[in-house]
Protein backbone atom coordinates (compact mmCIF):
# COMPACT_ATOMS: atom_id res chain seq x y z
CA UNK A 1 0.00 0.00 0.00
CA UNK A 2 2.67 2.35 1.01
CA UNK A 3 4.98 1.69 -2.26
CA UNK A 4 1.26 2.52 -4.28
CA UNK A 5 1.24 5.74 -2.48
CA UNK A 6 4.74 6.38 -3.14
CA UNK A 7 4.75 5.40 -6.84
CA UNK A 8 1.15 7.56 -7.39
CA UNK A 9 3.15 10.89 -5.49
CA UNK A 10 6.23 10.40 -7.69
CA UNK A 11 4.05 10.39 -10.90
CA UNK A 12 2.11 13.37 -9.59
CA UNK A 13 5.19 15.21 -9.02
CA UNK A 14 7.00 14.11 -12.42
CA UNK A 15 3.27 15.50 -14.19
CA UNK A 16 3.75 19.09 -12.27
CA UNK A 17 7.41 19.23 -13.32
CA UNK A 18 6.91 18.63 -17.08
CA UNK A 19 3.68 20.63 -16.46
CA UNK A 20 6.32 23.56 -15.24
CA UNK A 21 8.48 23.31 -18.13
CA UNK A 22 5.74 23.46 -20.56
CA UNK A 23 4.95 26.77 -19.37
CA UNK A 24 7.93 28.23 -19.21
CA UNK A 25 8.54 30.92 -16.97
CA UNK A 26 4.75 31.60 -16.01
CA UNK A 27 3.96 31.43 -12.80
CA UNK A 28 2.03 28.26 -11.85
CA UNK A 29 -0.96 28.53 -10.19
CA UNK A 30 -1.05 26.77 -6.71
CA UNK A 31 -2.14 23.02 -7.33
CA UNK A 32 -3.92 21.15 -4.50
CA UNK A 33 -2.53 18.31 -2.94
CA UNK A 34 -4.15 15.02 -3.02
CA UNK A 35 -5.88 13.58 -0.27
CA UNK A 36 -3.97 10.82 -0.36
CA UNK A 37 -0.75 12.32 -0.91
CA UNK A 38 -1.87 14.16 2.63
CA UNK A 39 -2.68 10.56 4.15
CA UNK A 40 0.87 9.05 3.52
CA UNK A 41 2.50 12.09 5.83
CA UNK A 42 0.36 10.75 8.55
CA UNK A 43 0.62 8.02 11.13
CA UNK A 44 -1.17 4.71 10.73
CA UNK A 45 -4.27 4.57 12.88
CA UNK A 46 -3.54 1.11 14.01
CA UNK A 47 -5.87 -1.86 15.10
CA UNK A 48 -6.93 -0.59 18.27
CA UNK A 49 -10.69 -2.01 17.89
CA UNK A 50 -10.51 -3.85 20.95
CA UNK A 51 -9.89 -0.32 22.47
CA UNK A 52 -12.83 1.04 21.11
CA UNK A 53 -15.01 -1.68 21.49
CA UNK A 54 -14.13 -1.58 25.40
CA UNK A 55 -14.95 2.08 25.75
CA UNK A 56 -18.51 1.94 24.55
CA UNK A 57 -19.42 -1.58 26.72
CA UNK A 58 -18.09 -0.02 29.56
CA UNK A 59 -20.13 3.32 28.66
CA UNK A 60 -22.86 0.82 28.21
CA UNK A 61 -22.27 -1.16 31.67
CA UNK A 62 -22.04 1.86 33.48
CA UNK A 63 -25.91 3.25 31.92
CA UNK A 64 -27.32 0.49 32.66
CA UNK A 65 -26.60 -1.05 35.76
CA UNK A 66 -26.33 2.02 38.04
CA UNK A 67 -28.83 3.97 36.61
CA UNK A 68 -31.67 3.85 39.65
CA UNK A 69 -28.63 5.14 41.56
CA UNK A 70 -27.73 7.95 38.92
CA UNK A 71 -30.61 8.68 36.89
CA UNK A 72 -28.46 11.51 35.06
CA UNK A 73 -26.14 9.16 33.56
CA UNK A 74 -28.26 8.48 30.47
CA UNK A 75 -27.94 12.16 29.43
CA UNK A 76 -24.21 12.65 29.94
CA UNK A 77 -23.53 9.14 28.42
CA UNK A 78 -25.46 10.45 25.30
CA UNK A 79 -23.89 14.01 25.84
CA UNK A 80 -20.66 12.19 25.79
CA UNK A 81 -21.34 10.23 22.70
CA UNK A 82 -22.38 13.07 20.59
CA UNK A 83 -19.09 15.14 21.49
CA UNK A 84 -16.83 11.66 20.80
CA UNK A 85 -18.42 10.97 17.19
CA UNK A 86 -17.38 14.75 16.13
CA UNK A 87 -14.11 14.00 18.12
CA UNK A 88 -13.24 10.80 16.52
CA UNK A 89 -14.28 11.92 13.02
CA UNK A 90 -11.67 14.87 12.81
CA UNK A 91 -8.96 12.11 14.36
CA UNK A 92 -9.89 10.21 11.52
CA UNK A 93 -9.87 12.77 9.03
CA UNK A 94 -7.29 14.71 9.91
CA UNK A 95 -4.57 13.24 12.35
CA UNK A 96 -4.37 9.51 11.18
CA UNK A 97 -4.28 7.92 7.79
CA UNK A 98 -7.30 6.13 6.70
CA UNK A 99 -8.01 2.69 8.57
CA UNK A 100 -8.02 -0.54 6.30
CA UNK A 101 -11.26 -1.91 6.63
CA UNK A 102 -11.89 -5.52 7.34
CA UNK A 103 -14.96 -8.05 6.97
CA UNK A 104 -16.44 -9.33 9.81
CA UNK A 105 -19.56 -11.66 10.17
CA UNK A 106 -20.65 -9.78 13.67
CA UNK A 107 -18.98 -7.73 16.77
CA UNK A 108 -17.75 -11.30 17.92
CA UNK A 109 -17.36 -12.09 21.92
CA UNK A 110 -18.74 -7.90 22.62
CA UNK A 111 -22.09 -9.45 21.46
CA UNK A 112 -22.01 -12.05 24.22
CA UNK A 113 -20.97 -9.49 26.82
CA UNK A 114 -23.86 -7.11 25.93
CA UNK A 115 -26.36 -9.87 26.23
CA UNK A 116 -24.61 -10.72 29.56
CA UNK A 117 -24.74 -7.09 30.73
CA UNK A 118 -28.22 -6.40 29.86
CA UNK A 119 -29.13 -9.58 32.02
CA UNK A 120 -26.81 -8.82 35.20
CA UNK A 121 -28.69 -5.22 34.67
CA UNK A 122 -32.38 -6.55 35.17
CA UNK A 123 -30.99 -8.57 37.86
CA UNK A 124 -29.28 -5.62 40.24
CA UNK A 125 -31.75 -3.01 38.78
CA UNK A 126 -34.53 -5.47 40.31
CA UNK A 127 -32.70 -6.02 43.13
CA UNK A 128 -32.35 -2.02 44.22
CA UNK A 129 -35.90 -1.09 43.31
CA UNK A 130 -37.74 -3.96 44.83
CA UNK A 131 -34.63 -3.51 48.64
CA UNK A 132 -33.39 0.24 48.77
CA UNK A 133 -35.94 2.67 46.72
CA UNK A 134 -37.72 4.37 49.27
CA UNK A 135 -40.62 5.43 46.94
CA UNK A 136 -41.39 1.74 46.16
CA UNK A 137 -41.09 0.89 49.96
CA UNK A 138 -43.63 3.57 50.33
CA UNK A 139 -46.34 2.14 47.83
CA UNK A 140 -45.72 -1.05 48.97
CA UNK A 141 -46.36 -0.39 52.65
CA UNK A 142 -49.57 1.33 51.63
CA UNK A 143 -50.91 -1.62 49.12
CA UNK A 144 -50.11 -4.33 52.28
CA UNK A 145 -52.16 -2.07 54.95
CA UNK A 146 -55.23 -1.94 52.51
CA UNK A 147 -54.53 -5.65 51.33
CA UNK A 148 -53.60 -7.42 54.82
CA UNK A 149 -55.01 -4.92 57.11
CA UNK A 150 -55.03 -8.23 59.95
CA UNK A 151 -50.80 -7.98 59.54
CA UNK A 152 -50.56 -4.43 60.83
CA UNK A 153 -48.48 -4.23 64.07
CA UNK A 154 -48.43 -0.98 66.24
CA UNK A 155 -45.33 0.86 66.35
CA UNK A 156 -44.84 4.22 68.38
CA UNK A 157 -48.62 4.22 67.73
CA UNK A 158 -48.15 4.33 64.27
CA UNK A 159 -49.69 1.28 62.19
CA UNK A 160 -46.53 -0.30 60.01
CA UNK A 161 -46.55 -3.81 58.25
CA UNK A 162 -45.14 -6.96 59.10
CA UNK A 163 -41.27 -7.11 58.63
CA UNK A 164 -41.30 -10.91 57.66
CA UNK A 165 -44.56 -9.06 55.47
CA UNK A 166 -42.67 -6.84 53.65
CA UNK A 167 -39.72 -8.86 53.25
CA UNK A 168 -41.69 -11.45 51.45
CA UNK A 169 -43.23 -8.88 49.39
CA UNK A 170 -40.30 -7.22 48.05
CA UNK A 171 -38.93 -10.81 46.91
CA UNK A 172 -42.07 -11.39 45.02
CA UNK A 173 -41.88 -7.66 43.45
CA UNK A 174 -38.57 -8.78 42.07
CA UNK A 175 -39.27 -11.86 41.08
CA UNK A 176 -42.19 -10.21 39.11
CA UNK A 177 -40.21 -7.67 37.82
CA UNK A 178 -37.57 -9.84 36.50
CA UNK A 179 -39.60 -12.31 35.06
CA UNK A 180 -41.75 -10.00 32.97
CA UNK A 181 -38.69 -7.84 32.04
CA UNK A 182 -36.64 -11.04 30.58
CA UNK A 183 -39.43 -12.03 28.99
CA UNK A 184 -39.99 -8.88 27.39
CA UNK A 185 -35.97 -9.26 26.13
CA UNK A 186 -37.24 -12.56 24.61
CA UNK A 187 -40.17 -11.73 22.74
CA UNK A 188 -37.46 -8.50 21.22
CA UNK A 189 -35.15 -10.64 20.64
CA UNK A 190 -37.38 -13.22 18.66
CA UNK A 191 -39.06 -10.51 16.42
CA UNK A 192 -35.99 -8.73 15.17
CA UNK A 193 -34.63 -10.80 12.49
CA UNK A 194 -30.82 -12.04 12.61
CA UNK A 195 -30.59 -10.76 8.73
CA UNK A 196 -32.70 -8.14 6.64
CA UNK A 197 -35.48 -8.50 4.63
CA UNK A 198 -33.61 -7.55 1.52
CA UNK A 199 -30.26 -9.09 2.33
CA UNK A 200 -31.92 -12.20 2.33
CA UNK A 201 -34.43 -11.60 -0.71
CA UNK A 202 -30.78 -10.60 -2.33
CA UNK A 203 -29.17 -13.13 -0.95
CA UNK A 204 -31.83 -15.75 -2.23
CA UNK A 205 -31.69 -13.98 -6.08
CA UNK A 206 -28.17 -14.40 -6.18
CA UNK A 207 -28.61 -18.02 -5.39
CA UNK A 208 -31.23 -18.49 -7.79
CA UNK A 209 -28.86 -16.71 -10.78
CA UNK A 210 -26.42 -18.57 -9.85
CA UNK A 211 -28.06 -22.24 -10.28
CA UNK A 212 -29.58 -21.09 -13.50
CA UNK A 213 -26.32 -20.68 -15.10
CA UNK A 214 -25.11 -23.48 -14.05
CA UNK A 215 -27.90 -25.34 -15.66
CA UNK A 216 -29.35 -26.50 -12.66
CA UNK A 217 -32.92 -24.51 -13.31
CA UNK A 218 -34.40 -25.68 -16.67
CA UNK A 219 -36.68 -23.63 -19.05
CA UNK A 220 -40.01 -24.29 -17.44
CA UNK A 221 -39.37 -23.62 -14.20
CA UNK A 222 -37.60 -20.64 -15.41
CA UNK A 223 -40.79 -20.06 -16.88
CA UNK A 224 -43.17 -20.84 -14.25
CA UNK A 225 -41.33 -18.83 -11.56
CA UNK A 226 -41.24 -16.00 -13.67
CA UNK A 227 -44.96 -15.87 -14.08
CA UNK A 228 -45.39 -16.46 -10.37
CA UNK A 229 -43.76 -13.54 -9.61
CA UNK A 230 -45.25 -11.30 -12.41
CA UNK A 231 -48.96 -12.38 -10.43
CA UNK A 232 -47.09 -11.63 -7.07
CA UNK A 233 -46.01 -8.11 -8.43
Amino acid sequence: MKNFVKRKDAAFRLKRKKRKEQRGDEEEPPVKQPQWVKDDTLPPYGDDIFGEYGEIVIQLGFVILFTPAFPLAPFFALLNNLIEVRSDAFKLLTSFQRPIPYRAQDIGMWENIVRILSYVSVVTNGLFISFRSSAFEAFLKHFLLRTFPSRTIIADGIPDVDPVLLYASRLVSFILFEHIVFTIQSLISSSIPSTPMAVTVASQREQYLARKALGAIDEESDEDFVVEDDEQD
